[in-house]
């Protein structure tokens, strides 16, 4: 009877030993990025995002930008972010999406601006960039053999990418070097992300984070603060291609040869009022990475391109499609190239490679 008992213990010592392993096991890489879009998307958290010398956060190059962002989300259509650290002009904003409708709050300003989110290429930052650097690995990187780490308290998968040799020949300059991803191991979370590339450093870390949570009544409701004024981005429409020549007053130039996986992101018009003309953007590239911003302005006849430069601006001198053309910012890898045709200021930025950038403009249409 003792014997049959040691044996039943034994077994019981075996399985638990067994169960134990296969909780700590670590999976292989490939059955890690299977589940990397597939987080639960019900979570109250505090991140941290850092970008040194890429052009992602700020909208201008970045010698070292850091700001923390408190995020409510509820599903893919229902976020609330607050900008609770960083420089003046983000500190205090508020961001809420709210199934097809968002708004941006504007504390130091007292404004606020209220868009459709199917009309254009528009979300919070983080969880947009968040979505692209996980499409990016997904789609151009070998990944490593993950390990273990921790990250706000949860345990978690540290799993390095690198991109595939194609990857690095793309005509955009900012290509990273190596993606590391810090990934819940329960949930599957993405908690954070570190892109390193040549022209320098984007992270985002999540320094708290509760699953699940009890989301306050109204949380994903905007109710403009007392005296708060209604804007538009500025005057800023959503139209289609189609319209855009009628929008503006001018016939707005495409380009027809993009960089490979590059696609319409968005475009929006300033319209033409009377005399004067109105203006364009488009945004093209991948959803949330590797973006570039055409723009065209109507100007007075006989504008040099050079005297809209800023004042001690270093500029290449080029041609564009037989113009005058003035080329700056392209040793810190986020170029801007602009010309005038036919009235029309064209001007293509992002972070482009310099021959990638001309070829873009030679195809203009």
């Amino acid at each position: 009877m003792r014997k049959k008992s040691a044996v039943l213990v034994i077994l019981l010592l075996v399985v638990l030993l067994a169960s134990a392993c296969a909780s700590s096991r670590i999976p292989p890489a490939s059955e890690i990025a299977v589940h990397l879009r597939n987080g639960e998307d019900r979570f109250h958290a505090v991140v941290e995002a850092y970008s040194k010398g890429i052009d992602r956060f700020s909208g201008k190059d970045s010698s070292g930008l850091r700001v923390v962002i408190e995020e409510w989300v509820d599903g893919p259509d229902r976020m609330k972010l607050v900008y609770k650290e960083g420089p003046n002009y983000l500190k205090g904003r508020v961001a809420v999406v709210s199934g097809d409708e968002a708004w941006w709050y504007h504390p130091r300003e007292n404004l606020y601006l209220k868009i459709r989110v199917s009309d254009m290429s528009f979300g919070p930052f983080s969880p947009r960039l968040t979505r692209g650097v996980v499409e990016y690995a997904l789609e151009e990187c070998d990944f490593k053999r993950p390990t273990e780490a921790t990250m706000a308290g949860r345990q978690v998968f540290k799993l390095e990418a690198i991109p595939k040799e194609s990857a690095l020949e793309s005509d955009f300059s900012d290509a990273p070097s190596e993606i590391t991803f810090w990934i819940d191991r329960v949930t599957w979370n993405v908690l954070g992300w570190k892109w390193s590339a040549a022209t320098g450093e984007m992270r985002l870390f999540t320094k708290s984070i509760e699953y699940n949570p009890r989301f306050p009544a109204g949380t994903f409701e905007f109710r403009p603060p007392v005296g708060a004024r209604k804007v538009h981005a500025p005057n800023l429409l959503p139209v289609s291609l189609g319209e855009a020549d009628v929008t503006v007053g001018f016939h707005v130039l495409r380009p027809s040869r993009l960089p490979e996986k590059a696609k319409l992101l968005m475009i929006g018009a300033i319209p033409s009022v009377e005399e004067d003309g109105g203006s364009i953007i488009m945004e093209y590239g991948r959803e949330g990475l590797e973006n570039f911003i055409v723009t065209e302005t109507k100007v007075p006849k006989d504008v040099d391109v050079k005297s809209l430069l800023p004042s001690g601006a270093e500029a290449e001198s080029v041609k564009v499609r037989g113009k005058e053309a003035v080329l700056t910012g392209s040793t810190n890898g986020s170029p801007t190239l602009q010309w005038i045709e036919d009235d029309v200021m064209i001007s293509i930025s992002g972070p482009l490679k310099r021959d990638a950038m001309l070829r873009i403009a030679e195809s203009m249409k």
